[in-house]
């Protein structure tokens, strides 16, 4: 369904000792935040006779006040001892984007992913149970052809179970030359246009109610935020806690003056915005 590996072709790792230039590189222009992302982060090394962990400890240890995010991690082949550097490495942060794109083992099959539902409902239990804490992000596909009631209902289920709040949710398109594209469609019917956006709605109504009770709940608490903007002329600038990822998830808007951007503050939290967003005040040292 995924027209990007017959552009890219096969996986080619960039070399270990050229990813770590660039991260010093990065952390002497005084960045503060490396975040790692690929097509598919964990299949990184593999061509070359390593694994994700190596690198993202190596990146963790290079010197500076830096903190690194892995981004778009395959549940399939997961280097387990990545959950080491996450719920133990103090530049590691524990957050893990990892794109599960369904839970209804027909439609993964159908999408020729590999696992099935019931691996991805270990993969993400596992996860939980190995690194107290861990914030997911994931992505899911509604819509595919041949997707039933009775498969969106399990992914409701699986986004209520593990109480997914930090979710993309996308109708399919046929892209040219993908195995989707020539799917039988007596054996594979395309949902009308109107229900697929119903599916989603659902979904992203689960995912919304998550969220609004996970930021309400910081509410009255202190949180360490990264300066991204500002401040402005009035003072208020924005960030992140480690729970959100830049450009795709939220934000904290804060009054701090004389903060700068790169700088890490503590912000007390004393509201939820409309969408979402966290408002407080910097807490002086």
């Amino acid at each position: 369904f995924c027209a990007i590996p017959g552009i890219r072709g096969k996986h080619r790792s960039k070399p270990l000792a050229a990813v770590l230039d660039e991260g010093r590189e990065l952390i002497g222009r005084g960045v503060s935040e490396l975040v790692l992302v690929a097509e598919d982060s964990t299949a990184w090394g593999r061509d070359q006779g390593q694994e994700l962990p190596e690198l993202v400890e190596g990146l963790a240890n290079l010197e500076g006040p830096h903190r690194v995010r892995i981004m778009y991690a395959y549940p399939n082949r997961f280097p387990w001892r990545l959950t080491e550097l996450l719920r133990d490495h103090p530049r590691v942060i524990p957050y893990l984007d990892i794109p599960i794109q369904h839970a209804a083992t027909p439609v993964l099959r159908a999408m020729h992913r590999a696992g099935d539902g019931d691996q991805v409902r270990r993969t993400l239990a596992r996860l939980h149970e190995e690194v107290p804490g861990l914030t997911l992000r994931t992505t899911v596909l509604l819509g595919f052809p041949g997707e039933t009631e009775a498969d969106v209902d399990e992914l409701e289920t699986l986004v209520r179970e593990f109480r997914l709040a930090r979710m993309g949710a996308f109708p399919y398109s046929v892209e040219e030359g993908t195995a989707a594209a020539d799917l039988d469609p007596a054996a594979h019917p395309a949902a009308p246009q109107e229900v697929v956006e119903a599916r989603i709605s659902r979904v992203l109504t689960l995912r919304d109610a998550h969220l609004a009770q996970d930021q309400e709940a910081h509410v009255g608490r202190i949180l360490e935020v990264l300066v991204d903007e500002g401040p402005d002329s009035e003072g208020w600038a924005r960030g992140r806690s480690d729970q959100d990822a830049p450009e795709v998830d939220l934000a904290v808007q804060f009054m701090a003056p004389g903060a700068s951007v790169g700088d890490r503050v503590q912000v007390k939290i004393e509201g939820v915005m409309e969408n979402l967003d966290l408002s407080g005040v910097r807490e002086e040292a």
